[in-house]
């Protein structure tokens, strides 16, 4: 992978067997991935076409992430809400139409962020048990057993299935995605108890309970995947 920059824009290019240009964004950083023979004034007609495409997509990807010293906007469910700190005796999180407001004993960052996150898990816990309990309750025909859930912060995967020990792992920031998205990665843990391994069977289970599963998982990866 080579690093480049047209117009003030820098990417990673790398070239590979393929037929097309494809260009993503991907951490803040732009990716383009070129077949071996294109000549480079192709790659940059291509990237300057889509110019205006990256650096929307950089700006919201650098906006994404929860930023508690610089900015007073937070990410729930895919919505941004704003962040307001009230000064309380008792500590506690509250959501207000498009506001969510921490209740603490000092706006310190780093106590706020923390009593914000143990809300977050609270409320995953909950509602990660209800999702895995209707999808089971979808796929009776298989006749699922409820599997132990795991809540994680991990950073390369939004969830994952250990069927050997009847346990799913599902990622905190899926909190921080919209609810399509999170049904999308249940749904995929799931049925990797039906079949282990990503085959053709896997995704017919998968198309079957969610036909529109690739447009949640292009969402989920493209727009949300700057948080983890």
């Amino acid at each position: 992978m080579i690093k480049k920059e047209i117009d003030g824009i820098e990417y990673i290019l790398s070239r590979r067997a393929k037929k097309y240009i494809n260009i993503s964004v991907r951490n803040n950083e732009v990716f383009v991935s070129a077949p071996k023979r294109v000549p480079q004034y192709e790659i940059e007609k291509v990237h300057r076409d889509k110019a205006s495409w990256i650096k929307e997509k950089l700006k919201n990807q650098k906006s994404m992430k929860n930023e508690w010293k610089d900015s007073n906007l937070v990410w729930y469910k895919g919505l941004q809400y704003e962040l307001k700190v009230a000064l309380s005796a008792k500590n506690g999180v509250d959501v207000f139409g498009n506001t969510i407001i921490v209740s603490t004993r000092t706006e310190e960052k780093e106590y706020v962020e923390k009593i914000f996150e143990k809300w977050i898990y609270q409320q995953a816990e909950e509602t990660y048990q209800r999702e895995v309990s209707r999808w089971l309750s979808i796929m009776e025909e298989y006749h699922l057993e409820m599997p132990r859930i795991q809540i994680r912060k991990m950073k390369t995967r939004w969830g994952s299935c250990i069927p050997s020990k009847k346990k799913i792992c599902l990622n905190l920031a899926l909190m921080y995605t919209p609810t399509a998205c999170m049904e999308y990665v249940v749904l995929h843990e799931l049925t990797h108890f039906i079949e282990a391994n990503h085959s053709k069977n896997f995704y017919f289970i998968v198309q079957k309970y969610m036909p529109d599963w690739k447009a949640r998982k292009d969402k989920l990866n493209k727009d949300f995947g700057n948080i983890l």
